[in-house]
């Protein structure tokens, strides 16, 4: 007997949704999406006029969580909703993928994590950078230690937005959108360099608004210091013509890049670089040693439903997003309080709740 197909459901139906849509049809052996829903009026039509065959449309959640045919549904709605959607679908019996940022504190995500915990069901974020060939042979190169003592490590993220992305009205806010270019587009380089370098000790940041008439950050700085002992310099901006994304890792003759980039020199008596052919063969051979991978949608989701079929957790569980969200947190808080702040972030300092946040955070006042 065929196994049966896992029944999908989409709760917002806007720009990221269609992502998620590319990746079930392209795992239509092992799930079909059934139904889609969104408050605003016209949004579910014209989603479900983009996928083959019969799909059910609502304007509200709870018809389309209310169905036993659905088993996993995919959150695409914007961060200030998820915890309240995340929860109400864990606790109809749903599996359940999150849009990226999990959530705007910690409080929230732990509100998630517990809630999938209690009710026995998978839940994952679209943190699908992680799964993408060049990311996933950097780690290697780094885990396996060819690299030696990392002296020098930077991160930035340089991205490009115009005002008419601010339209939204949940863009551009604290209270809905959880922050800026820190939260909303750099969470993703952040979140590949805490895979790579594991848990952080301190962070002291700066950030600003700039360019946009919005109260959260379009440029931040920070200087990160992990538990391991290597201090990161990492930047993000929305304001860069010039986009880039970037991971440097440095050790004392060898150094690593995302995306991918080998660099190897020797030292001449006089103690200047030079080429070290045999260094840079050796880590592309390294990376050449794991498999291709995919960075969009398609990782997270085929892995989620993998998962479900397994009985494993799935590769970014709640626990693994929640890292990058507490130091994002903490950044948050060292550039509002220009002090350095040290982790964890425990239940009991006013920046874990969103609340916290609010009353704390450092905002451009906008007029």
């Amino acid at each position: 007997m065929a196994e049966q197909k896992i029944g999908v459901g989409i709760i917002g139906c806007g720009a990221v949704s269609m992502a998620h849509v590319k990746a079930y049809l392209e795992l239509e052996k092992d799930c079909t999406i059934r139904a889609v829903a969104d408050i605003q009026p016209g949004s579910a039509e014209k989603l479900a006029g983009e996928i083959p065959g019969h799909i059910d449309m609502y304007d509200d959640i709870g018809s389309l969580l209310k169905r036993e045919d659905i088993g996993v549904v995919s959150i695409c709605t914007p961060p200030f909703l998820h915890k309240e959607q995340v929860i109400e679908a864990l606790s109809k019996g749903k599996h359940v993928i999150c849009e990226k940022p999990f959530a705007p504190s910690l409080a929230d995500c732990d509100a998630m994590i517990d809630a999938a915990v209690h009710f026995n069901r998978k839940l994952c974020v679209t943190l699908q950078l992680r799964f993408g060939e060049d990311f996933k042979r950097v780690r290697h190169i780094v885990k396996s230690g060819m690299l030696g003592e990392i002296v020098f490590a930077q991160m930035q993220g340089l991205y490009w937005r115009g005002d008419a992305y601010y339209k939204k009205d949940w863009r551009g806010t604290w209270e809905k959108e959880g922050g800026g270019i820190l939260m909303t587009q750099a969470i993703h380089p952040l979140d590949l360099l805490l895979d790579l370098l594991g848990g952080v000790k301190s962070v002291k940041a700066e950030m600003d608004t700039i360019s946009h008439h919005v109260e959260v950050e379009d440029f931040i700085t920070a200087v990160i210091e992990f538990e391991a002992g290597v201090r990161v310099h990492i930047l993000a901006t929305i304001n860069s013509v010039n986009n880039g994304v970037k991971i440097s890792l440095s050790g004392k003759t060898k150094a690593i890049e995302w995306p991918m980039a080998f660099h190897a020199v020797s030292e001449t008596p006089g103690g200047f670089p030079v080429l070290d052919h045999e260094g840079f063969q050796a880590l592309k051979m390294k990376g050449e040693e794991i498999p291709a991978g995919r960075d969009d949608h398609f990782a997270p989701i085929s892995d989620m439903i993998s998962a479900i079929k397994n009985n494993r957790e799935p590769v970014v569980n709640g626990v693994e997003a929640r890292k990058s969200i507490e130091l994002v947190t903490g950044i948050y808080k060292s550039a509002s309080i220009n002090q350095s702040v040290t982790f964890p972030v425990d239940k009991n300092d006013p920046w874990y709740s969103k609340e916290g946040i609010l009353s704390h955070i450092k905002r451009n006042v906008v007029t």
